[in-house]
């Protein structure tokens, strides 16, 4: 009886670290393909095409969420003029995702400039 209990558990064991191994195949796999994202994004970016950035951010951010993909989106936002609103919005989610992060002064100082900027224009 112990013998029969004790292959029953190892077989729980192996079925359970196998789908661990599946899973972390799986984050090893989605951290790659946001790394390439996150890659032809910063190309863009250098290149000044802010439309194109802004999707290569958004699809690495869907895969692995991480607020530095949300202030590219907001830095890649805010040099298309007429995307202030956008911009305004992902660098309120970077600061509500990182407060402290490497970014967050210089998001308070955007998010400052552009609030103050589009409540001029709405005036």
């Amino acid at each position: 009886m112990v013998l029969a209990c004790e292959r029953e558990r190892d077989a729980q064991l192996s079925a359970s670290v196998s789908i661990e191994c599946r899973r972390s195949n799986l984050v090893v796999e989605k951290t790659k393909r946001a790394k390439a994202y996150s890659d032809q994004g910063r190309a863009y970016l250098d290149a000044s095409v802010y439309d194109k950035a802004v999707e290569e951010f958004k699809k690495a951010n869907a895969l692995i969420a991480h607020p530095d993909f949300l202030y590219n989106i907001a830095f890649s936002y805010d040099n298309q003029r007429s995307q202030e609103e956008k911009a305004l919005d992902y660098y309120q989610q970077y600061l509500a995702a990182a407060p402290d992060g490497v970014m967050a002064d210089v998001s308070r100082r955007r998010v400052a400039k552009t609030t103050k900027r589009l409540r001029a224009k709405n005036r």
